[in-house]
């Protein structure tokens, strides 16, 4: 019997794909595609122990053989940005050292740098970053809109080595925006997602989400994390529950696996998909190879 998979906000059949933008294979080019692909199920926990049979990848209208799986062990560098309001700094301080403690025991090399406008942003150590007393040095909130934010981080990680992420949280406004009033400058639109795949970016984050709203970089933000292979949560308006998403999340990040995919040496341009056969799971990865 047929299953029905969900992918963001899609349903297929049979097979759950997450898609991918156009991306030029080369004749002459590497015969194999590494792709980092985030899965989890439907309560956002990540499905360990998948194999090469649990994985269809397409491009274009022709199935390609998956060559490999495996976790992905590659050293991540992460920028974190804040853009939450001033009360909720003790929770954001509590759950940005659990997420950053595990990524240092998790992922051996990582490094983490926390985005302040107010002096250079600099990566270190991730188990360091964890461990400091205060590890926003008093600087808390960035004072910028996560949008413009990220662009900034991703400016910054470009030089970064290992795997690019940044991590962002973010708490909507408790009343409607008109979208008359807000500046164009606001809201990046395509800017950031041209600039994470530029820079072989992926964008997570968690966003708080009061019942009442209308932020109109909501799609936006969901597009901008999808599309690079990252991953989105929402939580009711309540700091309490960051931590435990910021766990989930950093978890999700962790969990990726490497698929790599025997590409026609004579391909032509196409959509890379890539699915599993896992009833009801999500899957996130990026719309060009990261590996």
């Amino acid at each position: 019997m047929a299953q029905r998979l969900r992918f963001t906000t899609h349903w297929v059949t049979g097979v759950l794909f997450a898609w991918l933008a156009l991306v030029i294979v080369p004749a002459a080019g590497p015969p194999i595609l590494d792709l980092y692909v985030a899965v989890a199920d439907s309560n956002d926990r990540p499905l360990a122990g998948l194999t090469a049979a649990d994985f269809v990848v397409r491009v274009g209208d022709a199935e390609q053989p998956v060559t490999s799986v495996k976790l992905a062990t590659a050293p991540i560098s992460l920028l974190f940005v804040n853009d939450t309001p001033i009360e909720d700094s003790q929770a954001v301080r509590r759950a940005f050292q659990s997420g950053i403690g595990s990524l240092a025991t998790r992922n051996p090399g990582a490094q983490v740098g926390v985005l302040n406008w107010q002096r250079p942003t600099i990566l270190a150590d991730a188990g360091a970053q964890a461990a400091k007393p205060d590890p926003f040095d008093g600087a808390l909130s960035s004072g910028y809109g996560l949008g413009i934010a990220s662009l900034r981080a991703v400016e910054v990680l470009k030089t970064a080595p290992g795997r690019h992420v940044v991590l962002g949280l973010t708490g909507r406004r408790a009343f409607p925006i008109d979208p008359t009033e807000v500046p164009p400058s606001a809201i990046p639109n395509t800017d950031l997602i041209a600039t994470l795949r530029a820079s072989k970016s992926s964008f997570w984050v968690v966003e708080i989400a009061p019942i009442l709203s209308a932020d109109p970089n909501e799609p936006y933000f969901e597009r901008a994390a999808w599309s690079s292979g990252g991953w989105i949560l929402r939580i009711t308006d309540d700091a309490s529950a960051l931590e435990s998403a910021v766990d989930r999340l950093v978890d999700i990040l962790l969990s990726q696996y490497v698929v790599s995919v025997q590409a026609s040496s004579g391909q032509a341009a196409g959509t890379i998909r890539v699915g599993v056969t896992r009833a009801g799971a999500k899957v996130s990865t990026a719309e060009y190879p990261q590996g």
